[in-house]
């Protein structure tokens, strides 16, 4: 398996609010953690949290995650297996100020999954 990273625009339009020093040190922190989705599959899913459940259609579940990138900020990604092509993809969301997480996370996953939401019922605490 190999890792494919994909961004939105909000992900590069928050990354470049960085000066070049922090952007190197936030990028060397996600490459670290998602280095461990490979070597150490157990240890990256302890670090990371689904703090609100989508109620999804056809009893799928929700591939939407936060990740602590440290004490400030927080990482809104998701992983998705494509066995297939034997890759693991990564889209990276938001990169968000960790007062926020929780909020944009919701907003985050209504979009994603509005059209696999069951009764568009929005997400509930986990």
């Amino acid at each position: 398996m190999k890792l494919v990273f994909d961004s939105t625009e909000n992900f590069e339009k928050e990354i470049g609010y960085f000066d070049d020093n922090e952007r190197l040190l936030i990028v060397n922190e996600i490459n670290n953690y998602f280095s461990l989705l490979l070597s150490n599959p157990v240890k990256f899913y302890s670090k990371i949290e689904q703090p609100l459940q989508f109620k999804l259609v056809n009893n799928y579940d929700s591939s939407l995650y936060i990740l602590p990138i440290n004490d400030q900020l927080k990482l809104i990604f998701t992983v998705d297996e494509d066995p297939i092509f034997e890759q693991i993809i990564i889209t990276l969301f938001r990169l968000v100020k960790n007062p926020d997480s929780i909020k944009v996370y919701q907003e985050t996953g209504d979009l994603l999954y509005h059209d696999f939401l069951e009764n568009k019922k929005v997400a509930v605490l986990a």
